[in-house]
């Protein structure tokens, strides 16, 4: 016969032993006077012990109610007595309502407190029985769940949150196990209750259990990560599902800053409910206006080396895979950093980073705007706002760096290709963001033309463009002239330029007539031609003077007279769709009748 069948034999025979057996009037009266202060429970007629749940109980009730009976039951190895355990184990708890909880938790609580003196053996286990069966109730039971979610029952758990702050894990390693075993069972039951509206002040007890755990449990323990990981489910259905209490979580600067305490990333299991505490408290939900995010406000306040969460943020997102479908926390994250990088306080708090993370959150910033299609008024004016004042800082390093070349004896150093790299995706961003008209309105208000074209121009003087045919020639000079390294050179920086020029110009009289004030028609001309430190120039720098010359009559004839001089090739005056047009002895410029060479 197989254990299982045994067992279910042994069971039947214990249910019908139990049935037969009638109730002994000396037994009970025997069974109360040993135990005086115990709740009982009548159990097929039996009056038991609510805590008859280990070998030890159970054979003394069973010694005074049926002393004929005891010796073959309890045997340590019958399983007569294994199904009895079961099935009296099964009925105490299904007994127990919330006054026995809130009394079991209370004696948990005292059992913590003194590791040493009260947490025995038989009292552990019956302890870890108690809210084995209490997270089991409680894990998918929605009425049960709601009966144990009362003020006597949070009360006694926060309390238990509270003590844990000042827990000693300087104990011998069984007791430091069952202390945390017992912790971790409290956790559970915290982390089932949290859904159901819990009192306000949980979260900031919960995390502050958390973060002296965190600072004084061995992290290297067995247990170190199973408990950590429960801290971590507990706050995210304490933020997520807790309603009422989310726009108080947000607006704290204490709750706030002990959350970024509390965030370790050390293991990789903590990234999925870490998400969800992030992108819930952090978001900007059903914020209309960003400034209102004042979690962010919170977060992007913490000084640098502190920022756990903003560390968190970024390393996730260099891990994550672009190339495959992203999952529902990698989007959630995306969602949490589209919120970072639009809010009012980001570009500040990135220009307080050291040099290797203002790179990595620039890069990571690129990314995400040049990936986005739309865009509400409120994130461009955020974006915009951090990208200009970056913009008109490394323009200026930018153009003091390109006119130090000729100047220079070594290799660009890290601060200098800081600058070219950091100068290039500001131009890119820009690039990106140029399609949206409110972005050109911005651009132009704020006169980034002008800087444009001082960097053009500093870029097209100092830098020799290198075709096919002058590759080697452009080398050698660079070597008498002492061009240091290939970053100085700014690669592609000058086409992209001329890009933005282009959307600017594009349908405005004003910026037509502004660049030929600044005396960039000469420089957009001079740029027609092939380049491989800038690829499609000629082409960016074509559409860039038909734009121009686009029913502007004093830019067609600025140009007209610059091509008659022959200080540019017309050809590039061709391919844009218009060809010079001699009238009278006056140069001119009008459109080309042959539609083949217009762009």
């Amino acid at each position: 016969m197989s254990a299982s069948a045994r067992l279910r034999q042994a069971m039947t025979r214990t249910l019908v032993w139990l049935e037969n057996s009638p109730p002994g009037g000396a037994g009970r009266d025997a069974l109360v006077a040993l135990f005086p202060r115990v709740k009982y429970i009548s159990i097929r007629g039996w009056l038991l012990p609510r805590f008859c749940v280990n070998r030890h109980t159970l054979y003394l009730v069973l010694s005074r109610t049926q002393p004929d009976r005891h010796r073959s039951i309890c045997s340590r190895t019958s399983l007569p007595y294994i199904a009895l355990c079961h099935l009296i184990t099964t009925l105490h708890y299904r007994a127990m309502d919330r006054d026995t909880v809130n009394a079991q938790l209370v004696a948990i609580r005292a059992c913590l407190t003194d590791p040493a003196g009260g947490l025995t053996v038989p009292v552990f286990e019956d302890a870890l029985k108690v809210l084995g069966f209490v997270v089991s109730q409680t894990n998918g039971d929605h009425a049960v769940r709601l009966s144990y979610s009362q003020a006597d029952v949070w009360l006694i758990l926060a309390l238990i949150l509270l003590d844990s702050a000042s827990y000693s894990y300087d104990v011998s390693p069984s007791q430091r196990v069952s202390l945390v075993r017992l912790l971790r069972g409290i956790l559970l039951v915290v982390r089932n209750l949290a859904i159901e509206n819990p009192p306000s002040d949980v979260l900031i007890h919960l995390l502050t259990s958390a973060i002296k755990f965190k600072n004084n449990f061995p992290r290297d323990h067995e247990f170190y990560e199973k408990t950590m990981l429960v801290y971590y489910q507990a706050v995210a259905n304490l933020i997520l599902l807790g309603g009422s209490n989310l726009n108080s979580i947000r607006e704290s600067k204490d709750v706030i800053e002990t959350l970024n305490e509390f965030i370790d990333t050390d293991h990789q299991s903590f990234c999925a409910p870490l998400i969800i505490i992030l992108s819930t408290a952090l978001s900007n939900g059903d914020h209309a206006d960003i400034k209102q995010n004042l979690a962010l406000f919170h977060i992007l306040k913490i000084e640098s080396s502190q920022n756990n969460i903003m560390a968190f943020l970024l390393g996730y997102f260099g891990k994550m895979n672009f190339e495959a479908t992203l999952g529902p926390y990698e989007v959630k994250l995306v969602a949490l950093l589209y919120d970072v990088i639009t809010h009012e306080s980001f570009g500040k708090w990135l220009n307080n980073q050291s040099e290797s993370t203002f790179l990595d959150w620039l890069k990571l910033a690129q990314l995400l705007i040049t990936s986005k299609e739309n865009w509400d008024n409120f994130q461009l004016l955020a974006l915009l706002s951090w990208i200009h004042e970056l913009f008109e800082a490394y323009t200026r390093k930018s153009i003091k760096l390109v006119e130090n070349t000729k100047n220079a004896t070594t290799n660009a150093t890290k601060s200098d290709q800081l600058t070219v790299l950091t100068m290039l995706i500001i131009l890119d961003v820009i690039t990106d963001l140029g399609k949206f008209h409110h972005t050109k309105e911005f651009l132009i208000h704020y006169n980034v033309l002008e800087p444009l074209i001082n960097l053009l121009r500093c870029i097209h003087e100092n830098i020799k463009p290198v075709t096919i045919k002058n590759r080697g020639k452009v080398v050698d000079i660079e070597k008498e002239e002492g061009v240091a390294s290939e970053s100085h050179k700014f690669p592609q920086a000058k086409s992209i330029i001329i890009e933005i020029i282009s959307l600017l110009t594009h349908d405005s009289f004003e910026v037509q007539e502004k660049v030929r004030e600044l005396h960039g028609l000469e420089l957009i001309l001079s740029n027609c031609v092939i380049d491989e430190n800038n690829p499609f120039i000629k082409e960016r720098s074509i559409i860039c003077l038909k734009f121009l010359l686009a029913n502007n009559k004093e830019n067609q004839a600025f140009v007209a007279q610059l091509e008659a001089k022959k200080s540019y090739d017309d050809s590039a005056l061709q391919e844009a769709g218009y060809e010079i047009n001699v009238v009278d002895g006056k140069v001119g410029v009008k459109k080309s009748e042959n539609k083949d060479t217009a762009i």
